[in-house]
């Protein structure tokens, strides 16, 4: 493996100082030939300092790990993505960092670049690590979380040569009956047993509107001397969220795969499964397990309890490589989520066994509150 990076910092511990956020740093050196850090975007100017020092110290570079379409406690009612119904798309859990723009907006788009452009100025950065680069997932409802149809989006499908409303319209008679409910949940994984234009129109629609954003802050970057790096979905539940990673393979220096087996929180395989799966159960759809294991690729367990406990298994990760090296990217990395949080994520080790056909790997959750034995299990495994 010739990339092993680590995410650090997405949230700053209260009281945190800058010796304490390199003495992490050191421990984390000195059990592993790091070769990234990706620093939160909300780290304070002192202990970003400090890390940077730390990292070039050893010899590593410092990527900032930057949510693009994540909204701030301010942003603008407007920006913010739009379900079938003309709502705003809620935040998981009410949290603002789970509230996504959307990405048509020209306010939302002048935003994201200024937004770059003051983390370019700083000076210390070798590239971006760009997260939340899609659109909020649909699979806990799509009628509530599937999106979007705001006025800059029917303005944008108005000049490719279609009718948003239209699209819309045609959507949700899907949702009113069994049988174009299943055929939704096929195309959110780029599946079409029962090929429906205008689901397929809107789907590549957004996953355009993506692409078109990422390489537009892409081309910024690279006219600065920076990297992009991406953060990804899992790439069995890309396309769900409007990812498309052969065209964002094409702007961006590595990829990291967010095949999480064990976590049940946004992103995480079980937890975005689950949704889907629950939501086929409320809509009365005998088999929704057989219809989702189909439509997603994945061997899911076989039962519904063990999907909800104990997730999926860690060969589902080699699963993933294999998909995503066939979805067009270049240089995979394989995330692997190491923090134990009860009821939130299960570490198993034999995840990184699972992982060893990437490119490399990226230390998620972050660095700060992963256990120092797990750093020195992976040390095992590192060629």
């Amino acid at each position: 493996m010739t990339i092993l990076a680590a995410q650090f910092l997405e949230s700053v511990p209260v009281n945190l100082t800058p010796v304490q956020a390199r003495e992490c740093l050191k421990r984390a050196f000195g059990l592993l030939p790091l070769t990234h850090i990706l620093l939160g975007w909300e780290v304070p100017p002192d202990i970003e300092a400090a890390v940077a020092k730390e990292t070039a110290r050893n010899g590593a570079q410092l990527y900032q790990w930057h949510p693009l379409l994540t909204g701030e406690k301010d942003s603008p009612l407007a920006w913010h993505t739009v379900n079938m119904h003309g709502r705003a798309i809620p935040s998981h859990k009410d949290l603002p960092e789970f509230t996504f723009l959307c990405p048509k907006h020209p306010d939302v788009q002048s935003f994201v670049v200024a937004r770059v452009d003051k983390v370019i100025k700083r000076g210390i950065y070798h590239g971006l690590f760009l997260d939340r680069i899609r659109f909020p997932s649909p699979a806990v409802s799509p009628e509530k979380f599937l999106g979007c149809f705001c006025d800059e989006c029917r303005r944008a499908a108005k000049q490719a040569g279609f009718d948003l409303e239209q699209i819309r319209c045609q959507i949700s008679k899907l949702l009113t009956h069994n049988g174009g409910r299943i055929t939704l949940t096929r195309g959110l994984f780029d599946r079409y047993a029962e090929h429906d234009t205008a689901l397929e129109l809107f789907l590549r629609f957004r996953a355009d509107s993506v692409t078109h954003i990422v390489t537009d802050i892409s081309k910024q970057l690279t006219a600065s001397g920076m990297d992009t790096t991406l953060d990804c979905f899992s790439p069995s539940l890309a396309w769900m969220v409007a990812q498309d990673l052969g065209a964002l393979n094409a702007v961006s220096t590595w990829t990291k795969i967010m095949t999480y087996p064990h976590t049940f929180g946004p992103a995480g395989l079980p937890f975005e499964l689950l949704g889907l799966l629950d939501w086929l159960d409320s809509q009365n759809i005998v088999n929704g397990s057989d219809i989702l294991r189909e439509a997603c690729g994945l061997d899911l367990p076989q039962t519904r309890e063990t999907l909800t406990t104990v997730g999926l298994h860690p060969k589902s990760i080699q699963k993933e490589i294999e998909l995503g090296r066939r979805m067009g990217i270049t240089i995979l990395l394989a995330g692997l989520a190491l923090v134990d949080l009860p009821g939130i994520n299960v570490v198993d080790t034999a995840d990184i066994q699972a992982s060893q056909s990437a490119d490399g790997l990226v230390l998620s959750w972050d660095l700060w509150h992963i256990a120092p034995k797990h750093l020195i299990t992976i040390s095992h495994y590192i060629k």
